[in-house]
């Protein structure tokens, strides 16, 4: 392996320290026709996955995703106000760039006569699926020339595609998402060969890298890491072209920025500003530079997190002189250099981890063994369980249950709640709400079985799957008509988890018939199964 991570020629001679030339004739190599099967297959098979994850995994991975995404769409479309937006709207240190273009996209949902929120939301995560997919398949293509051994190539485009967090963050309508996919358009047009190609890839590579940025500043690190990279280790002045690219993005951020704010800014600046300057960012939590290895390592699913961790920090080792080495370093430098962490913030270096790892295999002479190989299947069945759960689960409770009443678009709609607002906090999540939709805050049960009484039923939004006595009144039969934990899944309380799933529930109460039972059966029912 070369000081760039990168085979030599096809003599076996390892390529020089700072060779330019070697590294452009390999990266000139095309994907054998069996690879380029191999690739097409799974690319196909993951698109179904992500398709399935874009189906199942309704909500958002963080509340940013809705606030600074969906609520900013929201508010362009009307049921959404502006004193209700979250404290960085006031600021105008969000791009609205990727708002804009979610509200474009809905403007034709609208023309072809789907207005349902849930309908949209689907089609978001959709489109976050395509983007993620397409970007991946460009990586993973590019990526060939670096290993040697084609099996071990294999294995890692299975690891990039599929590893079981992937396919999940894939679909989210974040910030995250969309970055981690430009960058890696960026790096993928950035990888060519010949000198006219690779002026046009690295003008390619600018506009990518510009959209990524927008769409996530802190890109801005590993970008300024890839320049770095081409500058001093392949000495290749090129690179500057990719600033075209990221000056037009720049320039379209502005305008779109003015579009939704109302006046002329520069959210990237406010960004940086109100987080860095002024320390907003701190007030959200802070913790040691240190904290990420522990953060990761629980949240990433052990023990797989545990073999992506050590095995990217020791490809960063093992290739220093890498270009994904170059560009996600100085980004986990610098997310732990800053106080607030999150595991999120480290997803837009999630796929070239994964592919280092892969590299770092493939530089290993050393057979696994028997023994290597009962613990990679172990690795693989629990990566498949994880795969499974994040797949079928609903990534926020809150949205699912926001789903199942906006599908009531178009009838009157009354949710009647104890504590607190059903579509709280913050800005409500009115990206869900629809005329006709309305809201009833209640102290006692009584008041609302007058309402019961009164209206002859009424939708109760509840946090437990069981209504109190004191809803269980004579006269009134109330059945749960959505829960956010499914029935079939109380087999599975292992450990009491389910019990400490957060609840979101819809009742509807009935006025019983004359000489009818009253209302309770059902919930006694579930209350024995719990």
């Amino acid at each position: 392996m070369t000081q760039f991570g990168v085979r030599g020629d096809n003599s076996g001679r390892l390529a020089r320290r700072g060779s330019t030339w070697d590294y452009a004739r390999v990266l000139g190599q095309v994907l054998s026709v069996s690879d380029r099967q191999y690739l097409k297959k799974t690319a196909t098979v993951a698109a179904v996955v992500y398709f399935l994850a874009a189906v199942f995994s309704v909500g958002y991975h963080h509340p940013d995703e809705h606030f600074q995404i969906l609520e900013y769409v929201a508010l362009k479309l009307g049921s959404a106000d502006v004193p209700n937006m979250a404290w960085e709207y006031h600021h105008g240190m969000r791009s609205w760039l990727q708002p804009s273009l979610l509200y474009a996209v809905t403007r034709v949902l609208q023309g072809m006569g789907l207005n349902e929120p849930p309908q949209w939301a689907f089609v978001y995560r959709l489109l976050s699926g395509v983007l993620s997919l397409a970007a991946i398949a460009c990586f993973a293509q590019k990526s060939r020339p670096w290993f040697q051994r084609s099996e071990v190539w294999r294995a890692t485009v299975l690891a990039v595609f599929f590893f079981w967090c992937v396919p999940y963050l894939a679909v989210r309508t974040s910030s995250e998402t969309w970055s981690s996919a430009f960058l890696l358009f960026g790096i993928s047009a950035c990888l060519r060969s010949p000198t006219e190609n690779q002026i046009r890839g690295f003008l390619w590579a600018g506009l990518f890298w510009g959209f990524a940025f927008q769409f996530r500043f802190q890109a801005a690190v590993a970008v300024a890491g890839a320049v770095a990279y081409f500058l001093i280790l392949q000495r290749n002045p090129r690179v500057f072209l990719i600033f075209p690219g990221v000056i037009l993005t720049l320039l379209i951020g502005i305008v779109v920025d003015r579009w939704g704010y109302g006046y002329w800014g520069v959210s990237a600046w406010e960004y940086f500003y109100q987080n860095l300057w002024v320390g907003k960012v701190a007030e959200f939590g802070t913790s040691p530079w240190w904290a990420y290895p522990k953060l990761l390592a629980v949240k990433a699913g052990p023990p797989l997190s545990w073999v992506l961790m050590l095995g990217t920090f020791w490809a960063w080792f093992r290739f220093p002189f890498h270009l994904l080495t170059w560009m996600s370093v100085p980004f986990f430098l610098v997310h732990s250099a800053i106080g607030h962490k999150e595991a999120r913030f480290l997803i837009p270096i999630l796929v070239p981890a994964l592919m280092q790892v892969g590299l770092l295999v493939d530089s290993l002479e050393r057979s696994v063994g028997r023994a290597g190989k009962l613990g990679l299947q172990v690795l693989f069945a629990l990566n498949g369980l994880l795969l499974l759960a994040s797949l079928l689960k609903p990534a926020d409770v809150k949205s699912d249950f926001y789903s199942h009443v906006a599908r009531k678009v178009g009838e009157e709609v009354t949710l009647y709640y104890k504590d607190s607002h059903p579509y709280g906090p913050v800005s409500r999540h009115k990206f869900f709400w629809f005329e006709g939709l309305h809201f009833v805050h209640f102290d006692r049960p009584e008041e609302f079985l007058e309402a019961v009484d009164k209206e002859k039923s009424a939708y109760l939004f509840w946090r437990e799957d069981v209504l109190p006595e004191a809803f269980q009144a004579p006269g009134v039969q109330c059945e749960l008509e959505h829960a956010t934990v499914p029935p079939w899944l109380y087999p599975f309380d292992f450990n009491g988890w389910l019990r400490r799933t957060p609840r979101y529930n819809l009742f509807l109460c009935r006025k019983a018939p004359l000489g009818a039972a009253s209302g309770g059966v059902y919930n006694q029912t579930r209350q024995k199964k719990l």
